[in-house]
């Protein structure tokens, strides 16, 4: 169901980014609070043509479909919380780093 392509990707990354909230090291996002377009994009990408095609043919089917793969939705999504943080504390000039003896990580300037 999943179709781990570069277009999906980006548009979980810019999800994540406008939806995202930070919280101790990592962004977080609940789908819930998704706008509908932007619920029937992600659907798009990740349901087969099909599917997507019949789910938003009505509001019901749509909102019942999602439903149905919101656990999924959720999955993917938090599955790249952490790369989109890493990427924007790269774009200002921070470096991760891990303490050797407890593993912690934490960030520095380059």
């Amino acid at each position: 169901m999943y179709k781990n392509s570069l277009a999906t990707i980006n548009l979980i990354h810019n999800i994540i980014r406008e939806y995202g909230i930070y919280s101790d090291g990592n962004y977080s996002i609940d789908v819930d609070h998704l706008s509908y377009g932007d619920k029937k994009l992600l659907m798009s990408h990740l349901l087969d043509l099909s599917d997507y095609e019949w789910a938003i043919g009505n509001l019901y089917r749509f909102f019942a479909m999602y439903d149905e793969n919101k656990e999924h939705l959720q999955c993917a999504l938090d599955s790249e919380c952490f790369t989109v943080y890493r990427e924007n504390m790269e774009e200002m000039g921070m470096t991760l780093n891990r303490h050797y003896d407890n593993g912690e990580i934490y960030w520095t300037r380059k």
